[in-house]
């Protein structure tokens, strides 16, 4: 466990003082717990109260999570925004009546930026390649709203061009990804249901095209709304050619390969290379 805490610490101390705060307030109470039962899932944070739980083996997950307890204010968890929603995680805000959150994505995508600094193994792929490309347009100091569990200052900040789209998207897309992956651990579940009933298999049958619609959608939604989001940019930390080639190697990268296996009939992967296409 040292080992998880010296690498992460290392990479916290090269960011401003304030935004190490929340991650040492919350090394003193942090629970951390082993449950070898459940294998689908690698490690999660219970921001609510302040608990790492790794699932398996899967101990290289202890830094991603270490980053999301960075990103909690301990005074803010419960805590209204508004009538509707209280701080979640990081950027990450909920809304109360329909238990939903928004900017989770994006909260991910945070979190994974950092954890790769102490070259650990890589997990949410798409969050992390969108939120790298904003970070590249925008540079590092986005990251503060997350280190000082921030929604309001991210959405407000009038660099942006439309940061709302791009978190909603990217929220699909998370969403999506999390809903595929309990169909395929439900599978055998499902088909039993599915051939008992057939008013079942319809509700089921609608669900999975909902979710896929969404998914479809999402990941063309991103390549424009990024490429806008660089061109209305006044002062981009990145120049053209780069920016482009990190959008390009969406295609090339074997690490987003398996995001496109769902993609039967190429739909999303044409619509992401003329996009691509366009700006070079």
């Amino acid at each position: 466990m040292y080992l998880y805490f010296e690498l992460v610490e290392k990479i916290l101390s090269k960011y401003p003082l304030d935004w190490q705060k929340n991650y040492f307030k919350n090394k003193k109470d942090l629970i951390v717990k082993h449950e070898e039962k459940i294998k689908s899932i690698t490690a999660d944070y219970n921001h609510e109260d302040n608990i790492i739980t790794i699932y398996g083996n899967n101990n290289n997950s202890i830094a991603h999570e270490l980053f999301h307890m960075s990103f909690r204010d301990k005074e803010k968890v419960g805590k209204k925004i508004d009538d509707n929603t209280i701080y979640g995680n990081g950027v990450c805000f909920k809304h109360i009546i329909k238990d939903r959150k928004h900017l989770n994505g994006l909260t991910e995508g945070f979190a994974e930026y950092l954890t790769r600094l102490c070259q650990f193994s890589k997990g949410h792929v798409i969050e992390y390649f969108f939120t790298d490309l904003l970070i590249s347009i925008y540079g590092e100091e986005i990251l503060e709203y997350s280190f000082l569990n921030n929604p309001l200052g991210l959405l407000m900040d009038n660099r942006f061009y439309n940061i709302i789209g791009f978190a909603q998207n990217l929220d699909d897309y998370h969403l999506s990804i999390q809903e595929i992956e309990i169909i395929i651990y439900m599978r055998k579940n499902l088909e039993e249901v599915m051939d008992k009933s057939k008013v079942a298999r319809k509700e089921i049958i609608e669900c999975m095209e909902q979710t896929l619609n969404r998914f479809n959608k999402s990941l063309p939604n991103l390549f424009d709304i990024i490429i806008e989001e660089y061109f209305s940019c006044d002062n981009s930390k990145i120049e053209k050619d780069l920016f482009v080639s990190k959008l390009s190697s969406f295609m090339l990268n074997p690490d987003y390969a398996p995001i496109l296996v769902l993609d039967k009939n190429c739909y999303v992967k044409r619509k992401i290379q003329n996009s691509i296409d366009l700006i070079k």
